[in-house]
């Protein structure tokens, strides 16, 4: 079994090309491996980005909630997302800033 470093779809060992169009013959190759790494820190950017707007998000509700709510907990913890999805898309927006050089 060959999972497609793309898509991830896991594929029997003998199939030459997954079904969202990657060579997975080519993968064995040291041009298919940079393709594959280039790949891999791509998934990586797209995480940080996804995650931190995600938490900067819930961040944001938990603030109106402490403040509406009257529950001033909930305010500190939604800085604590604040400070979290900062530093998750501050990643994010460094590793993009590597891969293009």
């Amino acid at each position: 079994m060959s999972r497609c470093p793309k898509c991830g779809l896991i594929s029997p060992p003998q199939t030459q090309r997954c079904d969202c169009g990657f060579d997975l013959a080519r993968a064995a190759t040291p041009q298919g491996q940079e393709e594959v790494a280039r790949l891999k820190k791509r998934s990586l950017i797209r995480r940080d980005v996804l995650s931190g707007l995600l938490l900067f998000g819930i961040g944001y509700a938990l603030q109106l909630a402490g403040v509406f709510g009257r529950v001033p907990i909930l305010t500190y913890v939604s800085l604590l997302a604040y400070v979290v999805s900062f530093v998750l898309l501050l990643m994010g927006l460094i590793r993009w800033i590597n891969s293009k050089r």
